[in-house]
């Protein structure tokens, strides 16, 4: 059996296996570092004094926001997850860059909301679980900002790049203008 490109086996098992990466690159980070159940460790030199590895648990949305309200997350993760599901099986197969955003996005959200329900660390005081959060970028070295992006994760980047991916074809990919019709 061939799958057609574009085709919607092709897309959910590319989702499928970016959801898988981003499990398992959790797990695999958050055991080498020694996490605590809370998902805390010390931070793990990679490139110099600008990229590390640190867990961390993140029990909001971006940048830990909002984590004060776990319920519209989660429920907010899963409406999204459906929605971004079914705008993916509908999508057409042309044009592609709009089925790479909406791939990347759907596995972004649905790593994120795995972790909240099952994978993740320990949050004290929330219903919910954590996201694992591992990647440690600082600007300093770099650029000479004093500046700490905050921890993130390969959901993160695949909502990150999906989502300006998807403002990217909404500038590349304009519908064509229907001709105007001469009134008599």
């Amino acid at each position: 059996m061939r799958l057609a490109r574009g085709s919607p086996l092709l897309r959910f098992g590319s989702v499928a296996l970016l959801v898988a990466f981003d499990q398992w690159s959790k797990a695999r980070v958050f055991e080498w570092l020694k996490a605590t159940p809370e998902g805390y460790s010390r931070p793990q030199p990679l490139l110099g004094e600008w990229l590390s590895f640190h867990s961390s648990c993140n029990p909001g949305a971006a940048f830990g926001q909002f984590d004060q309200f776990p319920y519209v997350l989660v429920i907010g993760r899963a409406l999204a997850v459906m929605f971004l599901a079914w705008l993916l099986l509908r999508s057409d197969s042309r044009p592609r860059l709009p089925l790479f955003a909406m791939t990347l996005v759907l596995a972004g959200a649905l790593g994120n909301l795995i972790d909240n329900l099952w994978t993740g660390c320990l949050s004290s005081g929330h219903p919910f679980q954590g996201v694992r959060d591992f990647i440690d970028v600082y600007f300093q070295p770099l650029f000479g900002i004093d500046w700490h992006f905050p921890a993130f994760n390969v959901a993160d980047s695949c909502i990150t790049v999906g989502a300006l991916s998807w403002i990217l074809a909404s500038f590349l990919h304009r519908p064509a203008a229907e001709p105007k019709s001469a009134s008599t």
